[in-house]
C-alpha cells in the first residue's frame, strides 16, 4: 500500500448551537480525471483535545472505475437569493425542505467525446421529476444542453457541469432522475434516483 494523499492534522473548534456532546463531521476526497483505476482505501483519524480521549480511526474502501461517459457528484445545494449572497460559496442541501426554499440541483458529466475542429463536446442532459406514485409532476422533462466548454477550467479538467433550479412549491416526496447523452458519440448515461421529500408544515 501507498498513500496517494495525505493531509497533516487540523486543530478545529465547533460549537454545539443545540447542546449535547455530538458533533457531526465529515470527510469529503475529490476523484480526478487522472486519477488511476483501482481499489482504495480512506481513513479519518480524530481526536477530542478538549476530552483527551484515544484517537479514533474512520476507513472506508472505494472503488475508482475506468474513465467512461457518465454522470457524477449530484446533489442539492441551496440557491442564494440575495445580492449580499451572490458571490457566497455554495452549500450542500440535505434532500429535506420546507415549502417555499429554493434549491439547485447540481450534478455533472464526464468521459464524453470530443469533436470537431476545436474539440468540443455535445451533451444533452434531461432531468425527470416524479412523485410518489412515479407521475412526473411536469408536462415535459427539464432539458439542457452543451455544446462547447464555458471555462477553460472544464476543458482542462474534461467534465461539463450543469444546474437546474428547484423550488419546493408543495410537500410531498419526489424522485429525481437524471439522464445525459453524450450525442458526439451516441453514448447515454443515466443516475440512481436522487430523493427529495418537502414536509408538510400545516
Amino acid at each position: 500500500k501507498k498513500n496517494v494523499f495525505e493531509k497533516d492534522p487540523q486543530q478545529m473548534e465547533a460549537v454545539n448551537s443545540l447542546g449535547g456532546s455530538q458533533q457531526p463531521v465529515y470527510a469529503w476526497l475529490n476523484i480526478l480525471p487522472d486519477m488511476e483505476p483501482g481499489d482504495y482505501t480512506i481513513r479519518v483519524d480524530v481526536k477530542d483535545l478538549l476530552g483527551n480521549s484515544a484517537e479514533v480511526k474512520l476507513e472506508r474502501k472505494f472503488t475508482v472505475k475506468k474513465m467512461e461517459f457518465g454522470i457524477v457528484r449530484p446533489g442539492l445545494v441551496y440557491l442564494p437569493l440575495g445580492e449580499e449572497q451572490s458571490g457566497a460559496s455554495t452549500t450542500l442541501a440535505p434532500p429535506l425542505v420546507v415549502p417555499g426554499q429554493n434549491l439547485m440541483l447540481h450534478f455533472t458529466t464526464v468521459g464524453f467525446t470530443e469533436a470537431g475542429e476545436k474539440n468540443e463536446p455535445n451533451i444533452s442532459v434531461q432531468v425527470v421529476i416524479q412523485d410518489e406514485t412515479g407521475k412526473p409532476v411536469l408536462a415535459k422533462p427539464i432539458t439542457g444542453k452543451a455544446t462547447k466548454y464555458a471555462d477553460e477550467q472544464y476543458r482542462t479538467g474534461k467534465f461539463i457541469p450543469f444546474h437546474v433550479p428547484i423550488q419546493a412549491n408543495r410537500s410531498g416526496k419526489f424522485k429525481i432522475l437524471i439522464r445525459a447523452k453524450d450525442e458526439n458519440a451516441g453514448k447515454t448515461a443515466t443516475f440512481p434516483t436522487l430523493d427529495l421529500t418537502v414536509m408538510d408544515i400545516k
